[in-house]
């Protein structure tokens, strides 16, 4: 499957979305850009007072995929990655031994 693939099904919509959801398929529109039409109607009143159409205009318009929410997006894919599952047993040790010394300096300096 694609990268792509994998962010459309990732961010797909559904019935009920969280806000953190609705931020991301947003984010994924703008990322990917998106095509909006835009209608612009001009009215006039008639000799009864009745208000009536005289042109609409429909413009559509590209909006170009924005870089900004491209990186934003990767880097909210980094962020939500494991970053322990591509670690060895040695590292993931090492890693323990900071965390633990880190833990047991904050409650010293506590004490």
């Amino acid at each position: 499957m694609s990268s792509n693939q994998s962010l459309k099904n990732k961010y797909k919509k559904s019935s009920v979305l969280t806000p953190e959801e609705i931020l991301k398929n947003t984010l994924l529109k703008k990322a990917k850009g998106f095509v909006v039409e835009e209608v612009v109607e001009e009215f006039s009143v008639d000799d009864n007072g009745k208000m009536i159409l005289n042109k609409k205009k429909v413009t559509t318009k590209e909006v170009a995929p924005d870089s900004n929410a491209i990186k934003y997006l990767l880097e909210l894919e980094t962020l939500n990655s494991n970053k322990f599952a591509h670690m060895t047993d040695e590292q993931l040790n090492q890693e323990k031994i900071k965390l633990l010394n880190l833990i047991k300096g904050e409650e010293q300096s506590e004490n």
